[in-house]
């Protein structure tokens, strides 16, 4: 434990300097009676940890600095029949998506596990020419003299899913300022939700 301390210090170092790792030793009489799992299923689930793709699989090719695809391990807990980690696939392309989540199906499968998918969101991949972000952009800088800024984020959104319903749907995604979103601390910037309403009446009588 104290080399891996060491290792991981320095290979941390600059993104999380207090990283810290550490065993905490039980009254050995806790452990009596517990289930444990055989080495050869150990091995197979670290090894299926290991081939499973973690992190960004792509970058976007219109936007630069963003990421197209990735997977992230989310969840891990014990369960009555095995191990179950649960992880989050996401991309603006369709087919990368469908193609990451044939590379996670051949890591966990190939050490005999299997595969289930839930809460898919479809891919909302960026469009060059968008004449409802061009009308948008239009009317915020009237309201408030300013050039909207326009960004991309790495994530599932319902865009997603109108999109794939309607065939050539041409979308964005609009809110009041939120601040440390899904988590306890969430906040909602009241005197925002005024201008957005603004600016989407204004918005709707443009189209």
């Amino acid at each position: 434990v104290e080399r891996m301390q060491t290792e991981l210090a320095a290979e941390f170092a600059v993104s999380d300097p207090e990283i810290d790792l550490y065993y905490v030793f039980q009254d050995s009489k806790l452990d009596q009676g517990r289930t444990v799992f055989n080495r050869n299923d150990t091995l197979r689930f670290i090894r299926a940890l290991f081939l499973v793709p973690q992190g960004i699989a792509a970058m976007s090719n219109d936007i630069k600095g963003l990421v197209q695809t990735s997977s992230n391990i989310g969840i891990v807990k014990t369960t009555d029949r095995g191990i179950r980690f649960s992880l989050s696939v996401r991309s603006s392309l369709e087919s990368q998506k469908s193609a990451l989540k044939d590379r996670i199906e051949a890591a966990v499968e190939g050490q005999g596990g299997t595969v289930s998918v839930r809460g898919d969101y479809p891919g909302w991949a960026y469009r060059k020419d968008s004449p409802v972000r061009d009308t948008l952009s239009r009317v915020y800088e009237k309201q408030t003299g300013k050039k909207p800024v326009i960004t991309a984020i790495h994530a599932g959104l319902e865009c997603g899913l109108f999109s794939k319903a309607l065939e050539g749907f041409d979308c964005v995604s609009i809110g009041p300022e939120l601040i440390d979103i899904h988590s306890v601390g969430e906040k909602l910037g009241i005197s925002s939700v005024h201008r957005l309403y603004d600016l989407l009446v204004e918005f709707l009588s443009e189209c």
